[in-house]
């Protein structure tokens, strides 16, 4: 289950660059299909996964749309063939200035301190679009198709007679975004920490629950996570993989019934999942967006300690699913505070580099473990950050060095203390 690189070879050098954000000053970061922010509580962590989350939202988010109307003033639906070009600066400054409203909307948070710039450096300097309709013979069908360039990139699409100019702009955000980041994406999801109270209902049932917008758009990107995961079905080649580890995991299923989301359980018996465990209601968003996912190539998911209230075992065996994910294409955003999670996510790494090395090896492995042979974790996709305070009292974020894995910086410190607190007492005990 090696990774499937969507339509590019790779995703291309974005570089952001943090003059102020929240407790963050004058740090950068690049950015990469997994994306793992690690480190003490209160460092900006956060602030800086949803900042990564924010561009791959722009393509499937209407926001994009106050930059690109201006440049369509005439452009009509049946116009049949218009083009202009967007200058690759204008689009960065006007995200550097979006952004700051974004994080102010997402957190409820006015005066928050938001001063980041975005470098894509291997992204053209500029984008010539052009749009064309193309009227299909009305004998065979009432629709047409539009060709759509945007730099390097061809796309067609068929859309039906009387189409909006949403339709359009929807697809030129997909492409704009693909050819500063080289990742295609149609679905960009956001989990943020306590989801589990906010599962019960929709979006219009419970959107006055909170005023934080990150809540407001979880409550709606819930919605179409459960009527994709649990009202259609689906057909993926790897379901079965998926199901089985989803089932080891939880110790059943998620099914939809008459009170909605639902636990099935080995026995056959369901329960409301408001009935469930906390860390079963947690898992289950993601876990309903992996069973329902058409293809999984084209989401990205941000995703705020999905380690929230599980067992160790339940953070291990996560950690393959997500990773299984990854291997399918999927982009991820993911702070976390478990060490159980990020050691796992070493041997997937470990594993991957064993497999390159020793073949023997790596299935001597797989067959003593029973482990799934395609389940490694390439460090080609991965940009792990630690985030500390320095003597200095500022917040600095290290990229970790990934060639024997993630380390465990944020845990040492922690770990010495607990066996300096041992052999205190064990000395005391042994005075008794």
């Amino acid at each position: 289950m090696q990774r499937v690189l969507p339509n590019l070879n790779k995703m291309k050098k974005v570089r952001i660059h943090i003059s102020e954000l929240g407790p963050i000053v004058d740090q950068e970061i690049q950015l990469a299909p997994l994306m793992l922010f690690t480190g003490d509580s209160n460092l900006g962590k956060s602030y800086t996964n949803f900042v990564c989350y924010y561009i791959f939202n722009l393509a499937v988010s209407e926001r994009l749309n106050e930059f690109l109307l201006p440049r369509m003033l005439n452009y009509t639906d049946d116009i049949g063939k218009y083009s202009f070009s967007i200058r690759k600066d204008d689009l960065r400054l006007w995200m550097e200035n979006d952004v700051r409203l974004f994080m102010a909307y997402l957190l409820a948070y006015q005066s928050v301190k938001c001063d980041v710039h975005f470098y894509f450096d291997e992204a053209p300097d500029s984008f010539d679009i052009e749009i064309e309709d193309h009227e299909i013979d009305e004998k065979e069908s009432k629709a047409i198709t539009v060709d759509l360039k945007v730099g390097e990139r061809n796309i067609n699409f068929r859309a039906s007679i009387g189409y909006k100019k949403s339709d359009v702009l929807r697809w030129i955000r997909y492409v704009l975004i693909e050819q500063l980041t080289g990742e295609f994406v149609v679905s960009s999801l956001l989990m943020p920490p306590g989801r589990a109270s906010l599962l019960s209902g929709s979006f219009t049932t419970q959107k006055g629950t909170s005023k934080m917008g990150l809540y407001e758009i979880f409550l709606s990107d819930n919605d179409i996570i459960n009527y994709r995961g649990l009202r259609a079905s689906t057909t993926r080649e790897d379901q079965q993989f998926f199901q089985s580890r989803i089932q080891k995991l939880i110790g059943g299923d998620l099914v939809y019934g008459q009170s909605g989301i639902e636990l099935k359980l080995k026995s056959g018996r369901t329960i409301p999942i408001e009935a469930a465990a906390s860390s079963i209601k947690e898992l289950a968003p993601i876990l309903i967006w992996i069973k329902g996912s058409i293809s999984m190539q084209y989401d990205s998911i941000c995703i705020e300690e999905p380690e929230a209230h599980c067992h160790p075992l339940m953070q291990s065996q996560l950690a393959d699913l997500l990773v299984a994910c990854l291997n399918k294409g999927s982009l991820m955003q993911i702070t976390t505070h478990s060490d159980y999670l990020l050691k796992r996510l070493n041997q997937l790494l470990r594993l991957h580099d064993l497999q390159q090395a020793n073949t023997e090896r790596y299935n001597e492995y797989c067959d003593k473990f029973s482990h799934t042979r395609s389940l490694t974790l390439d460090k080609e996709i991965v940009n792990a950050y630690y985030f500390y305070y320095s003597t200095g009292g500022d917040v600095k974020i290290v990229r970790q060095d990934l060639s024997d894995g993630i380390p465990f910086d944020s845990f040492e410190h922690v770990i010495d203390q607990e066996i300096d607190f041992d052999n205190f007492l064990e000395g005391d005990d042994a005075d008794l």
